[in-house]
């Protein structure tokens, strides 16, 4: 069996972060040379040139090893049901037995079940116990909802249309 690919995110260390000292670089910065420019394209990459060292400075990116977290729902009646269920797979591909194909699949829905049964009492307290932290509540929404969407978004216009009308959007919003 082989062990899931570690995930690694990349983020900002505020760990160190002073802010005083990030607005006096911030206002040391010389903002007028991007005046010189006439393309936006210029523009916007003189900005990142000016602005990125000094948020590399004061918050720099750092790769971040994902760990695992438990699933509060799994209790110690349900990881022993999972490990029979284990065993009964082991021993059915071992020995392609029909029974135990079949009491593989049993111990599976009965895991499913008791899964399914334990999720529905963790939100269910998590709700009553927090009634008035909305922080909370929309953890435990965010928690019963799919990570990701299982079907591919269509754009039925042309793709450069979509990025020219997202332009015009922004440089609307720059001009207000």
């Amino acid at each position: 069996m082989t062990r899931p690919k570690q995930t690694y995110i990349t983020t900002r260390s505020f760990k160190h972060y002073n802010h005083d000292a990030f607005n006096r670089d911030i206002s040391m910065a010389p903002w007028s040379v991007i005046d010189n420019f006439d393309d936006v394209e210029n523009k916007l990459n003189a900005f990142h040139l000016l602005f990125n060292p000094i948020l590399d400075n004061h918050a720099p990116i750092k790769r971040t090893k994902i760990q695992g977290r438990s699933n509060p729902c799994v209790t110690d009646e349900i990881r022993a049901l999972m490990k029979t269920r284990d065993k009964w797979r082991k021993l059915a591909r071992k020995t392609n037995d029909p029974l135990a194909w079949s009491g593989y699949k049993n111990f599976k829905r009965e895991v499913k079940r008791e899964l399914r049964l334990a999720e529905q009492e963790y939100v269910t307290s998590e709700i009553q116990n927090n009634p008035n932290n909305i922080g909370s509540l929309w953890k435990i929404i965010r928690r019963c909802l799919p990570k990701k969407s299982l079907s591919k978004k269509i754009y039925t216009k042309d793709e450069k249309l979509v990025a020219n009308e997202f332009n015009q959007f922004l440089v609307r919003l720059v001009k207000k």
